[in-house]
């Protein structure tokens, strides 16, 4: 007897199906689908990609399949988790104003400043990522601050979310260029300067969410500039002296703050009583305050952020964990007021806040 049991999948509408395709990265994509029938290799032709390169003996096959079929004006995202350069360059330098993310891990200042000249000078880019590695050279290696923000700065006008995890720390030179579509912007290892409050803002007045592992001096004096336009800040401190006036003077309209403790002694840093004081002098318009400490902090603590009449308003929520010392004696992992909160490179932030 015939079968006459009817293909599912093909009694899906076009609309639906590239909605399916782009789930899938540009090399899968091809080995399953393509030439199953004209209609599927027609819509093929018509779903933005997303190009995904990880395994170094795949890449020459991903670049060859991927050029056979489809046309490179319809990557939408790359992905590339290798050290070999070459291949990125190549892709980057196909693409046109449809890539609108471009995620690079294991390169370092030079390869980083080779790829960026490979992208179109009229992209419409919308999402950086960059994850450096260290590289020992006896000349000195390009900054990828300087490659971003200052050499190439023409080409990133239309990014709104950029992510970088530099190699070591760098200071944050003189920086001219605006950046008038940025709106979240997370750097990894990087000194907090007077340069830097300057540049978040100078060049990025519409930036509403940061995140930032930094360092900071003891003797750092702030200067006298309001980073206004931020209403979300997660930070990672490797200096014991974060909480102090002197850091967050410069963010009277935060909304959301998260600050990851990372000192061997929490309480050294701050404990609630100076929170509520430096909440209210200087974060008045915190909704969202949580509190990470990487290596858990006494049961004692908690007892400060319940006294007070500033703490009284606030519903105070304890994450703990259980000592490696001592089971008896709990370890605080995390203190939260409003929910807990961190910052989150994919979403939008939220304007209502």
């Amino acid at each position: 007897m015939k079968n006459t049991t009817p293909n599912q999948f093909e009694s899906l509408s076009n609309e639906l199906l590239l909605e399916i395709f782009e789930y899938l990265d540009a090399y899968n994509l091809y080995q399953c689908f393509h030439g199953l029938n004209q209609r599927i290799n027609t819509l093929l032709r018509h779903v933005n990609l997303s190009v995904l390169i990880q395994s170094q003996n795949q890449h020459q096959t991903i670049l060859n399949e991927v050029l056979s079929f489809f046309n490179p004006s319809q990557i939408r995202i790359l992905s590339a988790n290798t050290p070999t350069t070459s291949i990125i360059k190549q892709f980057v330098s196909l693409t046109d104003r449809n890539l609108h993310s471009l995620h690079m891990s294991q390169q370092n200042g030079v390869t980083v400043h080779e790829i960026v000249q490979c992208l179109s000078k009229n992209n419409d880019l919308k999402d950086l990522r960059i994850d450096e590695i260290y590289t020992f050279s006896s000349t000195p290696i390009p900054s990828t601050i300087n490659t971003l923000f200052i050499d190439h700065a023409s080409r990133f006008q239309s990014l709104n979310t950029l992510s970088l995890c530099l190699a070591a720390y760098k200071e944050f030179p003189q920086i001219e260029a605006v950046f008038p579509q940025l709106r979240r912007l997370a750097i990894n290892r990087c000194y907090w300067s007077e340069d830097f409050v300057k540049f978040l803002h100078h060049s990025t007045p519409n930036l509403r969410s940061l995140q930032v592992s930094f360092y900071s001096n003891y003797n750092y004096a702030p200067p006298k500039i309001f980073l206004e336009q931020i209403r979300e800040l997660d930070i990672n401190c490797s200096s014991a002296s974060i909480h102090n006036e002197a850091f967050l003077i410069n963010f009277p309209a935060l909304h959301r703050l998260r600050v990851i403790c990372s000192t061997s002694d929490p309480r050294s840093v701050c404990n609630g009583e100076q929170w509520a004081k430096l909440i209210e002098k200087y974060v008045p318009h915190l909704k969202q305050l949580t509190l990470d400490y990487d290596l858990g902090a006494d049961s004692e603590l908690v007892e400060s952020f319940t006294v007070g009449d500033f703490w009284s308003t606030k519903k105070i929520n304890v994450i703990k964990i259980m000592s490696k010392i001592s089971f008896r004696c709990p370890l605080v992992k995390s203190i939260y007021f409003g929910s807990k909160w961190h910052f989150k490179y994919s979403s939008a932030p939220d304007e209502s806040s």
